[in-house]
């Protein structure tokens, strides 16, 4: 699929363990991202290692910071056991961050950055950095930031947009 030009992303795990998991873990291929929580540290349950290249929101149901009764996990609309159960459903994991970082690639697509490699550089280079200063074990290249990239603001000085607003031409 690479070799035709698809991205690739995955899911890092969710044993919090030192590790990227496979297919994430194939590093020329595959843009392998981890979670955070909603406070933006990395969250207990997500891999990290040598494979990882980015963090995006995957919540963290041992929490409820809004005091709502709810963990706070990441709503998201999809099925729950059965196929046949549509609806809205709070859920944590990679899975679910690896949902953030395809939709921006998906856009980046859109915007006429069609390489898999470009794609890369543009969210690695893009991301909201955390943790030490460039990459790091933990948060890859940082938190994946839907609006510095697609608008070129590759500066890092402004804080992490969870959900933007950003005009697509």
């Amino acid at each position: 699929a690479y070799s035709k030009g698809v991205v690739i992303v995955g899911a890092a795990g969710n044993e919090g363990k030192a590790g990227v998991i496979y297919p994430a873990a194939c590093d020329d291929y595959v843009i392998a991202v981890g979670a955070v929580g909603s406070d933006g540290s990395v969250a207990n349950y997500s891999n990290y290692g040598a494979s990882l290249d980015l963090t995006a929101p995957g919540g963290d149901m041992r929490l409820d910071r809004n005091r709502d009764g709810y963990g706070d996990g990441v709503v998201q609309q999809t099925f729950s056991g059965d196929p046949t159960n549509f609806g809205y459903y709070i859920y944590q994991g990679t899975s679910v961050a690896t949902a953030h970082v395809s939709g921006v690639s998906a856009l980046l697509i859109a915007n006429g950055i069609t390489s898999p490699d470009e794609v890369r550089q543009v969210l690695q280079g893009s991301a909201a950095d955390k943790g030490q200063k460039g990459w790091d074990a933990r948060y890859g290249w940082g938190m994946v930031d839907a609006y510095a990239a697609l608008s070129g603001d590759r500066s890092a000085t402004h804080p992490p947009r969870l959900a933007v607003d950003v005009s697509v031409k």
